[in-house]
């Protein structure tokens, strides 16, 4: 007999990420997501960034990065801490470029569009994975509600 495929999502969960005030050219990663006992397949991600009010800079963006580690691994790349702090970027990071949100105006939420954490990982999302946000916008995010993202994980169930 064949079987279907059927989404199995799981609640929307906020990463712990503190983007108030973040600097232009500053970068923050979030507290890691252990994804060892839920075992999701892939995640996907969402979320927005808001600056404060201002003239934005050439080509306002804000870069999404991922990092994540092995099955057995217990180092991150780069400068990745696994905590909700600054970071300091590398010229030539190892962690992975994730997604690039045009910041069309100052002091308003920017909403990315949803996107799979697998289109960077392939078929399986690592054990341990999080983000890393770099603002090139020109402007600090905002001191209060300077963005939030979220992920939703899933797996397929046979039904």
């Amino acid at each position: 007999m064949a079987t279907t495929q059927k989404p199995l999502w799981a609640s929307e969960v906020n990463l712990a990420l503190t983007l108030e005030d973040l600097a232009n050219a500053a970068a923050r990663e979030c507290t890691v997501v252990d994804n060892s006992s839920n075992l999701y397949t892939d995640a996907l991600i969402q979320g927005f960034f808001k600056t404060v009010a201002g003239s934005l800079g050439t080509n306002p963006c804000i870069e999404i990065w991922t990092y994540g580690l092995s099955q057995g691994g217990s180092s991150y790349p780069d400068a990745v801490t696994g905590s909700n702090a600054g970071i300091t970027m590398k010229t030539s990071p190892a962690i992975k470029l994730f997604d690039i949100v045009p910041i069309h105006t100052a002091n308003v939420a920017c909403y990315m569009n949803p996107k799979w954490l697998s289109i960077v990982y392939g078929s399986d999302v690592p054990k341990k994975w999080g983000i890393v946000i770099v603002n090139k916008t020109g402007l600090a995010g905002a001191a209060s509600g300077a963005g939030t993202f979220s992920y939703i994980g899933y797996n397929p169930q046979s039904v």
